[in-house]
């Protein structure tokens, strides 16, 4: 099922682990294969340092202008170690192909685009998406879009607007597409009644402020 939502230049690469080490599910519309990468403490190491250099970034301005050749350099270190751990020994297999990356655990934090090859960025290289897991890329893909075909405006009795305050009447307006609710009207039932379709829900309320 899940072959039949992707295109043929679409390939999922979902990572996840077993016994400490990290593999790679290769998912696309004529290929299946699973890689044994790298033991995850190597990987969450790096992770760490690299947060650790993201980090020292909010040091403010001046510790940034004084190191910031190191600090760029530390960084693209890490991310071409990371790399030759996740990317590297998959890279015959990408050819060609737009990537739908599946991160598991610790590689949720990682900017999988900005990894490094030493020369360009994986994502010079490849259309890169993410997804939870191939399952979600499915259910997602497989979801049936409502036919967006008005718009929803709620807003106070306009009898209590101030002078000057815009009203619903008037957002109704500039939005032809719209159903005015007003006052009591304006309630839960209808929002739940006629929120499926709209492409937009403006609430217009009131601030009332204690002194």
């Amino acid at each position: 099922k899940i072959r039949g939502v992707l295109s043929e230049d679409e390939l999922i690469v979902e990572y996840y682990e077993a016994r400490g080490l990290i593999y790679a599910c290769l998912l696309g519309a004529k290929i299946l294969r699973i890689v044994p990468l790298t033991p995850m403490s190597g990987v969450r190491d790096l992770l760490r340092s690299f947060q650790s250099n993201l980090a020292k970034f909010d040091l403010g301005d001046e510790y940034v202008n004084r190191f910031a050749a190191p600090l760029i350099s530390s960084a693209h270190t890490i991310l071409q170690d990371l790399y030759g751990e996740l990317i590297a020994p998959l890279a015959d297999y990408l050819e060609n192909y737009r990537l739908i990356v599946a991160p598991d655990g610790p590689l949720h934090y990682l900017p999988f685009h900005a990894l490094f090859d030493g020369s360009r960025y994986f994502c010079e290289k490849h259309i890169i998406s993410y997804a939870g897991s191939a399952s979600l890329h499915f259910l997602s893909s497989e979801r049936k879009i409502t036919q967006q075909d008005h718009d929803l405006v709620f807003g106070t009795d306009e009898s209590i607007v101030q002078d000057g305050g815009i009203t619903a009447s008037q957002i109704g307006r500039l939005l032809p597409r719209s159903k005015t609710f007003l006052g009591l009207d304006a309630n839960t039932e209808a929002l739940e009644a006629n929120s499926s379709g709209s492409q937009f829900i403006h609430l217009l309320t009131r601030l009332n402020v204690r002194r």
